[in-house]
């Protein structure tokens, strides 16, 4: 009978919960940083905005590539590239 160790091991080789993480640590990272500057349905709109581009990315990228690995792979990259860039390019202006 598998322990538990086995279990977790084998469930998150299986689903790519790493997507989902990294939209949940840059709007809780953001909304830290700047803490009572933003309202929570602004925070909760923009966590559903990306999402949701991090869905139609993997969903975009498993149709190219056939692969769900390689296609989640691939989205985290194009998504983290994204998140990162484009705060970047805010704290600019």
């Amino acid at each position: 009978m598998p322990g538990i160790k086995e279990k977790t091991i084998t469930v998150f080789s299986k689903y790519p919960f790493f997507l989902f993480l990294l939209p949940v640590f840059f709007i809780y990272s953001g909304y830290n940083e700047l803490f009572g500057f933003l309202s929570f349905q602004f925070v909760f709109l923009n966590f559903i905005i990306i999402i949701f581009s991090t869905v139609l990315v993997y969903f975009l990228s498993l149709a190219y590539l056939k692969d769900k690995r390689k296609a989640a792979t691939f989205a985290f990259f194009i998504i983290l590239i994204g998140l990162t860039f484009g705060y970047i390019i805010d704290t600019i202006k």
